[in-house]
């Protein structure tokens, strides 16, 4: 049992007390081990007010003061999940996804979902709120990030309600199909500038991401033989070989490097390597705009769309399949006993 107020404190609201000539709330969070947590003090009123003023300034500040949704993805980022993140996710959760959940619009008395209090959040509203999001890979992103921020608070925080998430139905992600044909590519690639042709071509001769492409120095991964692609997600690393288009394609990159003593292959304007993943995205996100301005094509397409053209249009793939299931030309592992026996990439022709 907590310990009884002073006499002095007994007709004040929860958590109000006089300090140093003012009536302060200083709400009580809960603690961690043995160390008391409370909340940073906040001024209500100068002690000389009469009691009806410090109960109508502890109302308004006890109603901001709530356990919102918003207040919910506020202490996410000081959880171990998102700590663990790698930093691009961290850029994708902080700048795009946790704005976009707290500013969807709701239904009076609440302007946004950041307002809702928990204890007003059930699994019908969570579903609600999914089921109105056009892409299920959002969807999946958004309902991954209250969940966890919900788990972070229950182990953190007193007065935490239930996660509503437990019993939502996980869906999988959009699949996407997209086929970018030679009639779309080849348009777009004869207006696009330096970098962003180096993006596509790179993307497509070497089946490569875009961070893996960022990656890229000119001291490590461009080698007599051709590029090396270090490849994310646990897939092997793999060298494609020299064809006259990808030559062009980081020739291309060469010659436009502003600072040639920087390692990096794909430079800013200002000689550096792209560390800020958004950066590049914006090249990208120009020439689809520029290339639907133009009427090249109807429908945009993604960096992601490149390595699916360059693993659907390589002309050994399907022998390769049929003949070694295990070396796939998208680089992907697909026995356990790849991981521990094979140590050296992959050599493989460019697509074209």
């Amino acid at each position: 049992m907590g310990a009884n107020r002073k006499k002095i404190n007994q007709q004040l609201p929860k958590y109000v007390y006089k300090s140093k000539g003012w009536y302060v709330f200083r709400e009580y969070l809960g603690r961690r081990g043995n160390k008391t947590i409370r909340a940073k003090d906040v001024r209500l009123c100068t002690d000389d007010q009469p009691l009806y003023v410090v109960w109508d300034r502890y109302n308004e500040i006890n109603q901001s003061a709530a356990r919102t949704l918003g207040w919910l993805l506020d202490e996410y980022p000081s959880s171990k999940e998102f700590k663990s993140l790698v930093p691009r996710s961290k850029l994708e959760r902080l700048k795009w996804a946790i704005p976009a959940i707290k500013n969807c619009p709701m239904m009076k008395p609440y302007k946004t979902f950041a307002d809702v209090p928990l204890n007003k959040i059930d699994t019908i509203v969570i579903r609600c709120y999914l089921d109105s999001l056009t892409s299920k890979n959002t969807a999946s992103l958004h309902l991954s990030i209250i969940s966890v921020a919900w788990k972070h608070a229950l182990q953190y925080f007193h007065n935490v309600p239930p996660n509503p998430c437990d019993n939502i139905t996980r869906t999988s992600s959009d699949k996407s199909e997209r086929y970018v044909s030679d009639e779309e590519y080849y348009p777009v690639l004869a207006i696009a500038s330096p970098r962003a042709y180096a993006l596509m071509e790179i993307g497509y001769i070497c089946r490569a991401r875009m961070s893996e492409i960022l990656k890229l120095r000119t001291d490590k991964h461009i080698l007599e033989q051709g590029v090396l692609i270090e490849r994310g997600k646990g897939s092997l690393d793999e060298i494609t070989q020299w064809t006259p288009r990808l030559r062009t394609a980081v020739d291309k990159l060469l010659s436009i490097q502003p600072d040639k003593e920087n390692p990096y292959l794909l430079q800013t304007k200002a000689g550096n390597g792209y560390r800020n993943y958004s950066s590049v995205k914006g090249i990208w996100r120009d020439l689809m705009n520029t290339a639907i301005q133009q009427g090249l094509i109807e429908e945009k397409f993604t960096h992601k769309d490149m390595k699916a053209k360059g693993v659907s249009d390589h002309k050994g793939l399907m022998h390769k399949l049929k003949t070694l299931p295990d070396l796939e030309i998208s680089g992907h592992k697909t026995r356990s006993a790849q991981n521990h026996y094979i140590r050296t990439p992959l050599l493989n022709e460019g697509t074209r």
